[in-house]
């Protein structure tokens, strides 16, 4: 994600993406943006449905 490649948090946010992690990965992404947060969020969607 070029947008967010640098901001707090990045690194950490997608290995709990990967790890299916959704409350840590929501965690992690609050100290970015909130237009690019949604965004992330609902492009996460489909890895966190059960």
């Amino acid at each position: 994600m070029e947008m967010v490649g640098d901001a707090p948090g990045f690194e950490e946010s997608a290995r709990a993406l990967f790890a299916g992690e959704a409350g840590r990965f929501e965690s992690l992404l609050l100290a970015w943006p909130e237009d690019v947060r949604e965004h992330a969020l609902w492009l996460a969607t489909d890895a966190f449905a059960a």
